[in-house]
């Protein structure tokens, strides 16, 4: 995409689609505008970029059925972790788009990327199928030995954590810590 000629910038700005079919409609109309020449698609808000063999993946029938069956959080949102004074941060991105609120972990070196990312979307497609509302206080176990409990982001955090939308910390908690306030 370093050596794209142009770029469109796509705005959905229709009324009663659901967040899902807008990103499917914007993706739709990259692959028909850009054709063989599409290069990728940026999403600024999701801090996600995907290349022109994906978005033109989008455009088959069956993927846009399977998306509608299942969404798939890892093309709409992102994922980033990064380092602030030492401190491991694992964040998510774009989750506010569907009415979601995006993460924040605070993470160690052990840490792996690909079983946080893991966690960030079970969290992400429970809380869209359940259409429950996650709040700074609540907990949830995930498997048999994962608890976690959800909290205000702290006043003075670094802004590349918080989204534009609600941004809530992940705990890790022990299991006597589960549904306690």
């Amino acid at each position: 995409m370093l050596d794209h000629r142009a770029h469109v910038i796509l705005l959905h700005r229709g009324g009663g689609a659901s967040p899902l079919e807008k990103h499917l409609a914007l993706y739709k109309l990259a692959a028909v505008l850009a054709g063989a020449r599409c290069a990728g698609v940026l999403h600024e808000a999701a801090w996600t970029c995907a290349p022109a063999q994906v978005v033109r993946e989008f455009a088959k029938p069956e993927m846009l059925k399977a998306c509608r069956e299942q969404i798939p959080p890892i093309v709409f949102t992102g994922f980033v972790k990064f380092l602030d004074d030492g401190t491991v941060w694992f964040v998510s991105k774009g989750h506010h788009l569907f009415g979601v609120p995006d993460f924040v972990l605070r993470g160690t070196p052990e840490d792996k990327p690909g079983d946080i990312l893991d966690l960030f979307m079970n969290i992400f497609l429970y809380v869209i199928s359940s259409r429950r509302e996650l709040a700074a206080g609540h907990t949830m176990q995930i498997a048999e030995e994962v608890f976690l409990r959800f909290g205000e982001l702290e006043a003075g955090h670094n802004p590349a954590l918080a989204g534009p939308g609600r941004t809530l910390t992940i705990a890790r908690i022990g299991r006597d810590e589960i549904n306690r306030g």
